[in-house]
């Protein structure tokens, strides 16, 4: 009998194979069911949900190429290696790859290996990306964090409005949308950017019943810290604010004995990579970062997320927090607050908006400064330090973010804040001045006859070079090839183009002057009541006491039917002298554990509240008679 390909498996048969898993978690099975009936389809699944194999799974069962719009370079990077280790053909289109290389790989989407291919939104501008796109096969658009489509998002990124520009040049291609946090409201929204009529929703439940939600009032963060490391042992993650508040935590955990870095936006490429596998691997107990820290981090025994500032929303929050206790294991995320919070809150975040005016100002001095004249400077990149703009300014980083997001919006300009520029050679002289220079230059004969062997396309244009490769095939150190590179391009020989990550922006027009600036007032007012609004929302989940933390998160993207978790601090307070009849219960729990299920599913069966119900699992794991499986789910032992 033939092997079965791919397309012939069940759903069931590509997890075990693709991703080691024998059952689906709750509701992916019926997403994946309705992108291959065809359909478009919403899904709003929690951190931790399992968004990806919702459209990946159903893209390896489909003839053609899955189209995935992601809005970050770092997380595009991250999906794409995630998937080549899983032997899946995968490759991403950003700004910093040259003419040779993006139909490389655009070629390879039509005619090669590859499965999925990952864009940013501001590709879809790009009229030969979509003449190319036509002339392929695509059976999926898959849309990641599908809420920066949303105005009313918390999140907006403008570009993601071109997104209906790929869906009219693919039309009957299924899309599916995916996000881990959208209000009703933004769900709403983001179906109506879309054009998506009648699509199919479904939502995942935000309860984390082996999450405990806390609020920790205290005066002395630095030392709760290292009290709840004490108690909770484990990997942990410190959320901060600023950079130097990374560094500063950081080596206070050090001095007190615990394994710690930090992270942030400001390091390099390298380094940030560097501390991210660390982390992963466990080499470290703790990381102290900014929000920079954690797109495509899925690591599953994180034990406690703690912040030491409340974020703007709750839904940054929700996000950031529900890292922890992916494993279904007990886990704590902790928000630390002090009096000091709470005036900070009750400050209006308006002046971190621009006025038409501001917003002028900032891009008449941003575009000046680089010496853009007047109706030029289309395609030009320079590069952006927000942090270094807002100190010299005497600006708040946010209304810089803010202004930045509103030139976007009026596709003015792009910001990219972490963007990894691969070093580039092109050769800089004919090939008879070249064949000269290596005659009386013997020792830069070998570097120069890689570079050229290697490079397809080198004379004509810069092409990207894997620096530590060329290093082991010429037995040199990496220091030694650098040094070489460098040589050579002061020479003239070539022009070396060195590895670059830093911010930078892109120009998506000429320069304008302040009188042909044309901005949408309503806009910017918009922008400024939906931030303004979310505040009130993380200001009372921080200062109320008593309605259920996970209860409150749940209700707030639109789960009415939520109950009470039973492990949050007010939960624990509240319930603190409800006893339980282990002895009575613990027979019918094992009658329904014959087949595995989680806390919600237990709780329904035995007909009692979700906190009665986790305290009956802690004690029959603690009797070690029941076990929990790889899935996060509990069975008979």
């Amino acid at each position: 009998m033939a092997e079965k390909t791919i397309t012939d498996l069940k759903p069931e048969e590509i997890l075990a194979r693709y991703w080691g898993h024998q059952t689906f978690r709750p509701i992916q099975r019926d997403i994946i069911d309705s992108v291959l009936a065809g359909n478009n389809t919403l899904a709003l699944l929690p951190t931790g949900g399992g968004k990806s194999v919702c459209f990946q799974l159903p893209a390896l069962m489909r003839e053609g190429i899955c189209v995935v719009i992601s809005p970050l370079i770092a997380l595009m990077k991250d999906q794409v290696e995630n998937l080549k280790s899983r032997k899946i053909g995968a490759a991403f289109l950003h700004g910093n790859l040259n003419f040779n290389e993006q139909i490389s790989i655009m070629d390879n989407c039509e005619f090669g290996s590859t499965k999925f291919l990952y864009v940013s939104p501001e590709r879809l501008q790009n009229e030969t990306f979509i003449s190319r796109i036509k002339e392929m096969k695509v059976c999926l658009i898959a849309i990641d964090e599908a809420h920066c489509i949303s105005q009313w998002g918390y999140d907006f990124r403008p570009a993601y409005l071109k997104i209906n520009t790929l869906r009219e040049a693919l039309p009957g291609v299924p899309t599916i949308g995916l996000t881990a946090s959208a209000t009703p409201e933004v769900l709403e929204d983001i179906a109506g950017q879309l054009s998506l009529y009648n699509p199919k929703i479904f939502r995942g439940s935000f309860l984390r019943p082996n999450v405990s939600f806390v609020i920790r009032n205290t005066e002395d963060k630095k030392n709760e810290i290292i009290h709840i490391l004490s108690k909770v042992k484990g990997t942990g993650i410190v959320y901060v604010r600023s950079r130097k508040q990374t560094v500063e935590i950081a080596n206070w955990l050090k001095r007190s004995g615990i394994d710690a870095d930090f992270y942030h936006a400001g390091l390099s490429y390298l380094e940030r990579n560097q501390k991210q596998a660390n982390w992963t691997q466990s080499n470290n107990k703790v990381m102290v970062c900014t929000n920079a820290f954690g797109m495509g981090i899925d690591k599953p025994d994180v034990r406690s997320v703690m912040h030491l500032q409340p974020p703007d929303s709750l839904e940054a929050y929700y996000q950031e927090a529900g890292r922890a206790g992916r494993d279904g294991k007990k886990a704590f995320a902790v928000l630390l607050f002090s009096k000091e919070d709470e005036e900070n809150l009750n400050v209006s975040k308006a002046d971190y908006f621009p006025s038409v005016a501001d917003l002028k100002d900032f891009y008449e001095q941003l575009i000046g400064s680089h010496q853009i004249a007047y109706h030029s400077g289309f395609g030009e990149k320079f590069e952006f330090n927000l942090v270094d703009y807002c100190k010299s300014h005497n600006l708040q980083p946010q209304k810089i973010s803010n202004m930045l997001n509103a030139l976007e919006y009026h596709e003015l300009l792009t910001y990219e804040e972490s963007i990894f520029e691969k070093p580039k050679v092109k050769i800089a002289v004919s090939n008879a001045t070249l064949s000269q220079y290596i005659a009386e230059h013997k020792k830069a004969e070998p570097l120069l006859k890689i570079l050229i062997r290697t490079s397809p396309g080198i004379f004509e244009f810069p092409i990207s070079i894997n620096e530590e490769i060329i290093a082991r095939k010429l037995n040199i150190s990496l220091e030694k090839l650098l040094a070489q590179l460098s040589y050579l391009h002061e020479s003239g020989v070539i022009e070396y183009h060195k590895s670059n990550d830093r911010p930078t922006i892109f120009l998506l027009k000429d320069r304008h002057t302040k009188d042909e600036l044309l901005l949408d007032s309503k806009f910017l007012q918009k922008r400024k009541d939906v931030v303004l609004d979310r505040a009130k929302y993380i200001k009372t989940y921080c200062i109320q006491n008593l309605k259920c933390r996970s209860k409150y998160i749940a209700s707030y993207f639109g789960e009415t039917n939520a109950t009470d978790c039973g492990v949050c601090d007010i939960c624990l307070k509240q319930k603190k002298h409800e006893t339980i009849d282990y002895e009575l219960l613990f027979p019918k729990l094992i009658a329904i554990l014959q087949r595995p299920l989680d806390v919600i599913a237990i709780s329904d069966e035995l007909k009692i509240n979700v906190a009665k119900t986790q305290h009956l699992i802690e004690w029959a794991m603690a009797s070690e008679k029941i076990k929990i499986n790889e899935e996060g789910k509990y069975t008979h032992v």
